[in-house]
């Protein structure tokens, strides 16, 4: 399966990455992703109920990131 190889070179390539990232640095990345999430889930919030304002949306996504902890 070279799919699967080319995958495992992959992740050995991105632990290397993190591996040589200061504490810092992985706190920043970190703050990315979850801003990120953040946002997409908020966008899709706004898909299913238009009619929220941006309040209900932020209280909705901050309900379903709580349950996440």
């Amino acid at each position: 399966m070279p799919m699967l190889d080319h995958l495992k070179e992959a992740r050995k390539i991105q632990v290397e990455i993190y591996r040589k990232m200061t504490a810092g640095q992985k706190v920043a990345q970190s703050m990315t992703l979850y801003w990120t999430a953040w946002k997409l889930k908020a966008s899709a919030i706004k898909q299913d109920h238009p009619q929220w304002t941006q309040d209900q949306i932020d209280a909705e996504v901050r309900k379903i990131f709580a349950k996440l902890k």
